[in-house]
């Protein structure tokens, strides 16, 4: 497998395996007729463990009946993705005996290796800010009295966001605020549910996902920080 740089998944449009929920649309899982995603990312996989990572995952995954084991093509943005199993109604918060959030025709996880940015955002491609999740300041993309990208914007793409993409899984850029060097991955978004990351697990129209099961899912991930990122297509 090779690193082959920047992949938008979705451009139509604490302690030991801790998680952190970005910014949702959502208000209930798989209701209505829009189509939506759940993405568990995470932050700490680098691009070099992220295909052995998915496949510890999907291999406890399939054992415990979450997902069926042969894949579908029932999903968005991948050739398959893996439908439901028997057990999924264990793992959401939706009630055993509704099959809703199952019988519709894009339905499935869809698991991503490679460097990716995964999430909802506007036709611009990022959010308005950056937040430092050191010291929690919200840092503008664009300088208001300019009308043109922020000094720290263009250092984040340089430094950052080029530098990740080319292969340097710890590059980042210093907070204006703080100080403190922060890596891409780690850097939160004002409005916007948005994250990097070479490891993502997409879950279309699935309901909410209880707290217990993402605190097992990144334990499978050696205990690795993740990102909860939903949004709708």
């Amino acid at each position: 497998m090779q690193d082959s740089g920047f992949t938008c998944s979705y451009c139509r449009e604490g302690a030991r395996g801790r998680l952190t929920f970005a910014a949702s649309t959502i208000a209930g899982g798989g209701q209505g007729m829009a189509d939506r995603f759940r993405t568990i990312v995470d932050i700490d996989a680098g691009f070099a463990e992220a295909s052995a990572l998915a496949e510890t995952v999907l291999d406890w995954l399939v054992a415990t009946q979450v997902v069926e084991s042969e894949p579908t093509d029932r999903v968005y943005f991948s050739d398959s993705g893996y439908p439901p199993g028997t057990a999924a109604s264990r793992v959401v918060e939706w009630a055993a005996d509704t099959i809703a959030p199952y019988s519709m025709v894009t339905n499935g996880l869809v698991i991503h290796t490679g460097r990716e940015v995964f999430g909802y955002y506007r036709e611009d491609g990022f959010p308005d800010a950056a937040i430092c999740p050191a010291c929690h300041t919200m840092t503008p993309r664009a300088d208001s009295e300019a009308g043109s990208a922020s000094e720290f914007w263009k250092l984040f793409e340089v430094d950052g966001l080029a530098g990740w993409f080319a292969g340097d899984d710890a590059a980042g850029v210093p907070c204006p605020a703080c100080g403190e060097r922060i890596r891409l991955v780690e850097w939160r978004w004002a409005g916007h549910a948005l994250a990097f990351g070479c490891l993502g697990f997409t879950f279309w129209n699935w309901p909410p996902l209880r707290p217990e099961f993402l605190a097992e899912f990144a334990e499978r991930l050696d205990g690795h920080r993740t990102i909860v990122v939903a949004g709708v297509f």
